[in-house]
């Protein structure tokens, strides 16, 4: 954690603070549980850019984010390593960043396994309300891999740089910094469903932990960067074996009419 008690009281009773705060963690959530809502509502109308007009929009609001957010500490006299923004201790970031890139290359390695042994019926209840909004083919796939580092870079900065540091400050608590971060974290993925609301949370919470930990957020931006990809290939493949195995499964049951 890097915040400065003198520093930090300068912004907390500042408007701006507050009207910036109530965006981010008010309005861009809600903001995003439509865009992506109405990306789902759409997903049978046959447009093949949808998706990546609707990624190209959460790039560009969460770099806006971003930018006004470094022009509300460079108004008090601050950069944005104030927030956190570097390697913190660099022996503790390269430790935790490797471990954890392990940990997501493992899960990534099993949950293709299990992907390939699953049944159209099982696949779609494992997709769930993500199916819609995950990448179809390799042109989505690349514009996903920009929302990921998006997300990675963006996101760290605003809920853990941001909101973390500040309720920390406000609370006198690291760690109702962490968990109100994380919860508000977690509300900004709602569209995912409420399984991806305790997934979201829980990783917000392993990264705010991240942050706190390596006393920097560098570490925590690759991880999420990598998870957020990671996630999307993953998905991308599942979308496949899915479509794959419900046209094999389509053709089978037809033949069984036809001979029975």
């Amino acid at each position: 954690m890097t915040y400065s008690a003198e520093q930090w009281s300068h912004i907390w009773s500042s408007l701006d603070t507050w009207n910036f705060t109530i965006l981010v963690a008010g309005v861009f959530p809600v903001a995003g549980y439509l865009l992506f809502h109405g990306l789902k509502a759409e997903s049978s109308h046959g447009d093949k850019y949808r998706k990546i007009r609707t990624y190209g929009l959460v790039i560009l609001s969460e770099w806006a984010l971003v930018a006004a957010l470094i022009w509300l500490i460079h108004r008090h006299g601050l950069k944005i390593d104030f927030l956190g923004q570097n390697a913190g201790d660099s022996r503790l970031t390269l430790i935790v960043t490797f471990v954890f890139l392990v940990i997501i290359g493992f899960m990534a390695y099993f949950n293709v396994r299990q992907l390939r042994q699953e049944k159209p019926e099982q696949l779609e209840a494992e997709l769930g309300p993500i199916k819609s909004i995950l990448p179809e083919n390799s042109a989505e796939s690349f514009v996903f891999i920009l929302v990921a580092f998006t997300a990675g870079i963006c996101e760290e900065l605003l809920y853990r740089g941001w909101l973390q540091n500040l309720i920390a400050y406000g609370t006198g608590s690291i760690w109702i910094g962490l968990l109100l971060a994380g919860v508000i974290f977690a509300s900004g993925h709602a569209y995912q469903g409420s399984k991806g609301i305790i997934q979201t949370g829980i990783s917000g919470l392993i990264l705010g932990g991240v942050f706190i930990f390596t006393r920097g957020l560098v570490a925590g931006e690759i991880l999420h960067t990598s998870l957020d990809a990671v996630n999307g290939i993953v998905g991308c493949y599942a979308l496949s074996v899915l479509k794959s195995r419900t046209k094999k499964f389509g053709v089978e049951t037809l033949i069984d009419r036809t001979l029975g």
